[in-house]
């Protein structure tokens, strides 16, 4: 996949939490917490198609990498401890 699917969520220097396209120079969305910005790159992979999520660290290493695939089915799995 090429950087224009990959979409990166990091937390910048004011502690904001980022979701923007991995070529783009500003952010698509900013968000208070970690878990809303992930929730906001899903959501945009899928309408777009499908891509990669990047997820980095406070010190800019990749902290997860995940597929996400261009279905219209959002699913969350209950797990012990909280949702998947």
């Amino acid at each position: 996949m090429d950087a224009n699917t990959n979409r990166v969520v990091y937390k910048e220097r004011y502690g904001r939490w980022v979701n923007k396209l991995e070529c783009a120079d500003e952010p698509c969305s900013v968000h208070y917490t970690e878990f809303s910005a992930i929730a906001s790159a899903k959501m945009m992979l899928r309408k777009q198609g499908g891509g990669t999520l990047i997820i980095r660290d406070h010190n800019g290493q990749i902290k997860e990498r995940m597929e996400i695939n261009p279905d219209n089915v959002v699913s969350v799995m209950r797990t012990e401890g909280g949702f998947k």
